[in-house]
């Protein structure tokens, strides 16, 4: 057989039809529109957020870089450098200090990896690195604090230097740039700065001396195995510490995250193919004869096939541009105006994300039209010219004198066709319960409860911190009794608690397992047993009692201690890790031993001061730390205050008056919370229940859909009825009482079934939150009833 080219009769006969299928181009653009802008706005928002939860872990870390070495030497950096697993290695050596009164600024010199590796971290960063010897760059908060304007490129500052023998002396620096310290807010007294490495030639500091490695791993390395793998090659003296950052790749948060954005692109992709299918099954229903007519002059099956999806082709190239557009306006709308400031920081629209998108659209309208292009593709001649798309079945029916009932002819109607009417059902039954799942959830939130949970009064005041010599961030004990009599003088104040803090050690050993399966991430076995040192802290025995009323304990019952030797851990730690039955803490100045029996978890998200403690806070009552300290006074690590309802600003206001005398401090306020929380639900609220909507729209544009083609198809249908005495009210109410049918059955799904899911969704969900509150979502399920 010649083979003859006529692809471009296939193009002309695609698009013809495309123009006489007017009213289902424009469902079908709908539907497109629609399924690319869910994809496009779920992978921006997943993806940026998935950012979101990496550059907070990197600003807590300083830096991108997986692990660190301090004081290594030129043959361990050459190791290093030729490991395989090593991305790259970045060099941070102190150059100087400048000192002014309690205030310390550390200069360092960076290479031009360390640099890049801090850049997240020190975002948003303007300007460049110096270059010249007398050139800095310093954070914001330092230059506001060093001359009381906003920091200006070539704007001159003078700095006190410590020389090599302790004295200061006064250096004039050019600014080059400015960043944010993130570290800023845990000790305003402390900042970084930046200098070249002419400055650091200038000075007798070496890397080796003064400075420290930071090192990148390749992805799919796990850090922590690697830095014990590398350590014997690397040859680590006594004196270094070669240890892991905090390990972000492959973190629950981070991977429920990604698995989270997976599953709901799938269902978005499905939903997409229920509309997109159907749109394109009825379509080809109704043209079916004249996709046969065309198959007897020749037309091929493979032909047709390409006729049905050139449609496809030609309406994805119109549509998924337009939804991906609207995805972007919506995320740049959300940054300027929405209320997740902080997220919206470090957004990104990416090129790669936006084809992402794409790609799933077109994957998501190709598959939909494959099954119909197989169907017209199959089909002959002879019986196209006959196909009426409704498989006939033999049934039993009673005859009467009284006519047709309307009601049963409706419900036959309905499930004639089994296919067309399963599509509709799994289609608004999806749409409808997606968005009452995400309805409850959203309404769960309970900001009330959430900040009750979290503090334990009014206004929490927290001490400052400090940086040391060796660059750790070290708690100042500023709060103090004479400060507390003050606080307790303030109008509107109720009630002034202390919480006491106390060093203890213990021995590390396998009966802690538990936790070191929490710590492993970030610390070997060897360095957890040599570092095992953490904080007790203390409440007022009555308070320690209405909390243990609150959340009974569930203390060991081999316990043969009283209340008074027994430690518990705080709330959200229940399910991560536990403790031994019993164990042996020994305070760090008399070397008395103490052994005490865990009582549980209470209801209370409290920690101690200190930021390098790699042994758990311990929480006991009062008369626990009294016994433990015996004679020696233990710290003030948080002052609780409760105030008269609707004083909270009022009280703080004159708070933070009264402790600038006695130093920094960190203020936490319930009122903070809640309008910071409130925002992030309303949030949350809106995207959340945008993209339920969109997919509970999807289900009813299809069920519209089916509707209005099955009355186009069934025109002949309608007419015989009315030939044989139905009159135009009956068949008006005929279809009508399908369109109720339709509503009565998927509102019984979705009020059944369909708040089974939701609720079965809010119990994942608060196994997670914990604050969560379970309400009836009436609201949503009267509107979706009154919708349907």
């Amino acid at each position: 057989m010649l083979k003859v080219n006529n692809q471009k009769v296939i193009k002309t006969l695609s698009k013809r039809l495309l123009k006489e299928n007017k009213s289902r181009n424009k469902v079908a653009l709908l539907a497109i529109v629609l399924t690319s802008f869910m994809l496009s706005a779920l992978i921006l928002f997943g993806m940026n957020a998935n950012r979101f939860i990496e550059v907070n872990w990197i600003q807590s870390a300083g830096t991108a870089a997986d692990a660190y070495l301090t004081n290594p030497t030129e043959l361990q950096l050459s190791t290093l450098d030729k490991a395989s697993s090593v991305e790259r290695i970045g060099q941070i050596t102190q150059a100087a200090s400048s000192e002014i009164g309690d205030d310390r600024i550390e200069l360092s010199y960076l290479s031009k990896e360390a640099y890049h590796m801090k850049q997240d971290a020190l975002y948003p960063i303007n300007g460049e690195y110096p270059k010249k010897q007398d050139e800095i760059m310093l954070s914001k908060e330092a230059v506001d604090y060093l001359t009381g304007s906003t920091p200006k490129k070539g704007m001159e500052i003078e700095l006190p230097i410590l020389d090599e023998h302790g004295k200061q002396v006064m250096q004039e620096f050019t600014l080059t740039g400015w960043f944010t310290d993130p570290l800023f807010s845990k000790d305003p007294f402390a900042s970084m700065g930046f200098v070249s490495k002419a400055y650091l030639e200038s000075t007798n500091h070496t890397l080796e001396n003064n400075g420290y490695a930071d090192i990148q791993f390749k992805r799919g390395i796990t850090p922590l195995d690697e830095v014990e793998r590398l350590e014997q090659q690397v040859n680590v003296f006594d004196s270094q510490q070669f240890a892991t950052y905090f390990n972000l790749s492959g973190s629950s948060d981070q991977m429920m995250m990604l698995a989270g954005i997976g599953v709901v692109v799938l269902l978005i992709m499905f939903s997409g193919y229920l509309l997109i299918y159907n749109i394109f099954y009825l379509s080809i229903s109704h043209d079916i004869q004249s996709y046969g007519l065309l198959k007897t002059i020749g037309t091929t099956a493979k032909q047709l096939q390409q006729i049905i999806r050139g449609q496809a082709l030609r309406l994805s190239v119109i549509g998924i541009p337009i939804g991906s557009a609207l995805a972007i306006a919506l995320a740049f709308g959300f940054a300027l105006y929405g209320g997740l400031p902080n997220f919206f920081r470090y957004w990104q629209v990416q090129l790669v994300l936006i084809l992402l998108s794409s790609l799933f659209s077109f994957m998501t309208v190709f598959i939909s039209v494959w099954k119909p292009a197989r169907k017209v593709g199959k089909i002959s001649p002879v019986e196209a010219t006959r196909y009426t798309d409704i498989k006939v079945q033999s049934k039993k029916t009673k005859a009467t004198t009284n006519g047709g009932k309307i009601g049963k002819m409706a419900w036959r109607n309905i499930f004639r066709h089994g296919k067309r009417t399963t599509v509709v059902f799994m289609s608004l039954f999806f749409g409808l319960t997606t968005f009452l799942s995400v309805f409850t959830i959203v309404e769960s939130l309970d900001i009330e409860n959430y900040v009750s949970n979290s503090m334990i009064s009014d206004i929490e005041i927290r001490n400052g911190y400090m940086m040391d010599d060796e660059g750790n961030y070290e708690p100042v004990y500023n709060l103090s009794h004479k400060l507390i009599k003050e606080f307790e003088t303030v109008s509107g104040v109720t009630d002034v608690s202390p919480q006491y803090e106390s060093k203890y050690k213990a021995e590390f050993s396998d009966a802690f397992s538990s936790y070191y399966h929490w710590a492993k991430d970030s610390i070997s076995k060897a360095e957890l047993a040599k570092r095992f040192e953490g904080e007790i802290i203390s409440l007022k025995n009555e308070d320690f009692e209405r909390l243990l009323s609150l959340h009974p304990a569930k203390v060991n019952s081999n316990n043969d201690l009283s209340r008074e030797k027994t430690v518990y851990l705080r709330q959200s730690l229940e399910g991560i890790y536990e403790l031994p039955s019993n164990f042996v803490i020994t305070h760090p100045i008399t070397g008395e031993q103490f052994r005490v029996n865990f009582g549980g978890y209470l209801p209370l998200n409290l920690d101690s001061s200190g930021l390098n403690n790699w042994a758990p806070t311990l929480i006991v009552p009062e008369k626990f730390m009294e016994n433990f300290n015996g004679k020696y006074q233990p710290e003030i690590g948080s002052v609780y205050v409760s105030v008269e309802k609707g004083k909270d600003k009022e009280v703080q206001q004159q708070i933070q008056q009264i402790s600038e005398e006695y130093g920094v401090f960190q203020f936490e306020t319930k009122e903070a919370i809640r309008d910071s929380l409130q925002l992030s639900k309303i949030a949350i609220s809106l995207i959340g229940g945008g993209f339920s909507v969109l997919l509970a729209l999807i289900g009813i544009v299809n069920f519209i859909n089916i509707m209005f083609t099955g009355i186009i198809n069934r025109k002949q249908e309608l007419s015989v009825l009315e030939s044989i005495g139905m009159t135009r009210k009956q068949v008006k109410k005929m279809v009508a009482t399908e369109g109720v049918y339709y509503a009565m059955i998927s509102l019984g799904l979705v009020w059944t079934i369909g708040n089974g899911i939701a609720y079965g969704l809010f119990v994942l969900f608060n196994s997670v939150s914990k604050y969560a509150v379970y309400q009836f979502p009436l609201i949503p399920m009267v509107v979706v009833s009154i919708v349907n």
